[in-house]
């Protein structure tokens, strides 16, 4: 056994040496990228939000946006943070999501004789991995829900391996917390919850209670938020009444998704609506439900335009280059081109390659799999940008890595007989104490 292979399998030491590594590119690239100014309409947005909560409304305003990403951003005010030092922040979460998915890459691929070398050079490609350390530069919840689902996976992985139920406590905390930041993720809470029934130890009642219990504590963390939105709005809403607008912006006769004006989008989806809400005397929730209708309303009166651009954002949620309906040098550029040919292909056409691979251990590892293209199927009914899909990124990541190992070097797959005689009996998580 090489120095290398007794570091990678020791318990957190080479977690902390991959974060640090993660951090130090990441601070390095936002430097680099962004300066200390917004860049976007709704990141200016999100700084105004962000400075009244940190300037002493802690109720915040409005019942229309989740908190997750204002608060945190509200933290970083309260620390004296400026823009660039938010960036900053968002840095230590994107290098916590790295270390994480090391150990999470760790515990699937442990029993095979080399796994943890997968585990590290997925690792090693997610520190670099351009477009995640550009995630780190914007103010958007995507930044901080690429951790909080990473740490969702591994409670999830840690219980059905370990039989804690401690585990399913955390992860229903991260859950109700990615939940919080970004809303879709709790549709996939049937699929977490089918992952612990079927991968779980012990009986069936047992499993069953896990994952009611999940469920329980997700509804807990979220509860006291929707307690919120009810004094505030004085009526029932989970987290946030944003539903009917972005449902209306990807549905109606004038929704083109190849449209990249700004000014046009901003007046047609943005200040018309304004307008139009001004005029007729209407509330939030009015024009909310209103836009809801409406959008509905086109897919019954125009069901193949509502289809076409329904599949085309389904594309759009794979796309290879981060293109943002505003244009600039971050999300649109003969060198993002680039960066997305050399990365964002090869990730895309290798992971696929990856699944087949590892199918002997499909139980472990189909949710990583299964939540993200479940999440792109229901992010196409609203708008949606290539951004939404980053979060879900280290995933495609993993096992493109899985896929790239499969062809080049086999044996790393083979079952390890010389840890314990029995490859079948070694512990999941590989982790193994160093001699």
């Amino acid at each position: 056994m090489t120095t290398l292979d007794r570091f990678l399998r020791r318990n957190a030491a080479p977690a902390w040496a991959f974060f640090v590594l993660a951090l130090l590119l990441r601070l390095a690239g936002v430097a680099r990228l962004f300066h200390s100014a917004a860049y976007f309409a709704d990141e200016r947005m999100y700084l105004r939000l962000a400075d009244v909560v940190a300037g002493g409304r802690f109720m915040g305003e409005g019942v229309a946006l989740p908190p997750g990403l204002i608060y945190t951003m509200a933290f970083g005010r309260l620390l004296g943070l400026d823009a660039m030092g938010l960036r900053f922040m968002f840095c230590f979460l994107g290098a916590g999501m790295v270390a994480v998915v090391f150990l999470i890459a760790r515990r699937i691929f442990g029993a095979w004789r080399h796994g943890h070398r997968i585990a590290g050079l997925a690792a090693l490609v997610l520190c670099g991995y351009p477009y995640l350390i550009y995630l780190c530069g914007t103010f958007y919840s995507q930044t901080i829900f690429q951790l909080t689902l990473a740490l969702v996976f591994y409670y999830l992985l840690h219980f059905i391996q370990e039989n804690r139920l401690t585990s399913i406590g955390w992860a229903g905390f991260w859950l109700g917390l990615s939940g919080l930041t970004v809303v879709p993720i709790l549709s996939a809470a049937p699929l977490m919850a089918l992952w612990i029934i079927l991968n779980g130890q012990g009986r069936l009642p047992r499993r069953l209670g896990a994952a009611v219990l999940l469920g329980v504590v997700t509804v807990l963390t979220i509860l006291p938020w929707t307690a919120r939105n009810y004094v505030v709005a004085h009526r029932f809403i989970l987290v946030g009444d944003f539903g009917g607008p972005s449902f209306y912006w990807a549905n109606n006769a004038k929704a083109d998704p190849y449209d990249r004006d700004p000014q046009a989008w901003l007046e047609r989806n943005m200040y018309r609506l304004e307008r139009e809400q001004r005029r007729q005397a209407m509330t939030g929730p009015e024009l909310d439900r209103h836009l809801a209708y409406r959008a509905g309303r086109f897919w019954k009166v125009h069901t193949g335009r509502a289809w076409r651009n329904y599949f085309i954002r389904l594309g759009m949620f794979f796309d290879v280059a981060p293109r943002s309906f505003t244009k600039n040098e971050h999300t649109q550029s003969a060198t993002t081109d680039i960066v997305a040919i050399v990365t964002s292909v090869p990730v895309l056409l290798l992971a696929p390659l990856g699944w087949w691979f590892a199918r002997r251990r499909w139980r472990l590892w189909w949710p990583l799999a299964a939540v993200p293209l479940a999440q792109a199927l229901s992010h196409a009914a609203f708008h949606v940008s290539v951004r939404y899909r980053f979060p879900f990124e280290p995933y495609l990541i993993l096992f493109a890595v899985v896929g790239f190992v499969a062809v080049g070097w086999p044996e790393w797959m083979d079952g390890d007989a010389s840890v314990d005689g029995n490859a079948a009996a070694r512990p999941l998580n590989g982790s193994v104490p160093s001699r």
